[in-house]
């Protein structure tokens, strides 16, 4: 379209019609057809067939036979480009492959997750697409669960869109130690943890059963348990027990301070 266009611009409309139509006859290197002969079952006219004529077919007979020759080039021609196409499909399969680097990352590690957004009057590319994230739990093969703040909801982010946050004021983690009650922020981890395995369950089982036992603990459950428990453990209970230890905590430190 570039090539056709006036310095103005303003003609591409006219122009348009005629680019399209140059594309349709034009073959694919997937499919090595072109769009109208797998549309209409055969080449459309061009100009330069007026000019300078085109090889002489042989007419059919009757529309039966017309039909039948017809439904004959349809048949062939899709089941080439299945064929062409899965071809072009494992060609770039190996090309992507070539430039792939497995990577890996472990709780508490600070990542640049990748989440471009588009806002109204300002230029994308002077946009920052990444930013800073906290890995709160590794969901593998290709999953983490990440937390851009203290305060800020926990989601699952996909491997592709994470990278390593080199940094020379690298932020601190707000994690706490496995021993000690878990925060709010570790709750909305297990919430979100938990509800990402009840859903690869429902899917993997076929079936709307938890990730769950019938028996659970008592008490609440930090993050670091949640994956050696996650087959035994009742997710409203478990959401409704870190809520009140959470809560018993924060009343604990009140009323002490209220008595003192």
């Amino acid at each position: 379209m570039g090539r056709v266009v006036s310095e103005n611009q303003k003609d591409w409309d006219l122009c348009l019609p005629y680019v399209l139509a140059a594309y349709r006859v034009s073959t694919h290197r997937s499919t090595n057809y072109s769009p109208n002969y797998l549309i209409f079952a055969r080449e459309t006219r061009a100009p330069a067939d007026l000019v300078f004529g085109i090889p002489v077919e042989k007419l059919p007979s009757s529309y039966d036979d017309y039909s039948i020759e017809m439904e004959d080039r349809m048949k062939r021609a899709y089941c080439l480009v299945r064929r062409h196409l899965d071809a072009a499909a494992q060609r770039m399969k190996r090309r992507y492959d070539l430039r792939v680097r497995p990577q890996q990352f472990r709780r508490g590690q600070w990542v640049l997750y990748y989440n471009p957004r588009k806002l109204q009057g300002k230029q994308q590319k002077w946009q920052r697409k990444f930013s800073p994230h906290l890995i709160i739990r590794e969901l593998p093969p290709v999953n983490y669960l990440i937390q851009k703040t203290r305060k800020s909801r926990p989601f699952v982010a996909h491997v592709d869109k994470l990278k390593p946050y080199e940094n020379d004021n690298i932020p601190k983690s707000w994690l706490s130690d496995t021993n000690k009650q878990p925060g709010t922020c570790e709750v909305e981890a297990n919430r979100e943890e938990l509800a990402y395995l009840s859903t690869r369950n429902t899917e993997t089982n076929g079936h709307s059963e938890d990730v769950v036992g019938r028996n659970p603990p008592v008490g609440p459950v930090s993050a670091d348990e949640v994956n050696s428990q996650a087959g035994s453990i009742d997710i409203a209970e478990l959401v409704r027990e870190d809520d009140v230890a959470v809560h018993s905590s924060v009343d604990g430190v009140f009323n002490g301070g209220m008595n003192e």
